[in-house]
């Protein structure tokens, strides 16, 4: 058998982003945006606030954005990456309805 390795932070939530059939696997087709993923997690690509850490918002935007899977958030595609974490931090999707 062989032995397993220890797996990073950066992989468990690459997985659990880019596993859109939530086998805990990574399939074939999820294999260019997992290594995109931890390319912009490890090599911090994704840091485009640049304060040293990925976030899971960075993370889940960065997937997104990064059209062409390089693990680096293009000029071309800060505009999309932009967009999408501005619509991460909009308080509508966190605000609860008071009832009175």
């Amino acid at each position: 058998g062989g032995k397993h390795k220890k797996v990073s932070k950066a992989e468990r939530a690459c997985t659990k982003t880019v596993d859109k059939n939530g086998n805990g696997k990574i399939d074939k087709d999820e294999k260019k945006a997992f290594i995109a993923c931890l390319k912009g997690v490890v090599g911090k690509g994704y840091d485009v606030d640049r304060n040293g850490k990925v976030t899971s918002k960075e993370l889940k935007c960065g997937l997104k954005a990064d059209i062409n899977h390089n693990g680096k958030i293009d000029k071309t595609e800060l505009d999309q990456f932009n967009k999408c974490i501005e619509a991460a931090k909009s308080p509508k999707t966190h605000q609860k309805s008071i009832k009175a």
